[in-house]
């Protein structure tokens, strides 16, 4: 799903270079900024930016 800007978990994966594990753990934790779109969970270019600063 790339539509409007938004990103899969597997794009963030790719991104910010971690593994699935991790990412779930940003998203727990509320490093890394995720929405609900139908039944997938998305997050955005800008939110995965700001957890690489």
């Amino acid at each position: 799903m790339h539509a409007a800007g938004y990103l899969t978990i597997a794009d963030a994966m790719e991104l910010l270079g971690v593994a699935r594990f991790t990412v779930t753990r940003m998203i727990g934790d509320g490093r890394l900024r995720v929405e609900r779109v139908d039944d997938r969970v998305v997050t955005r270019r800008g939110w995965i930016a700001a957890v690489q600063k």
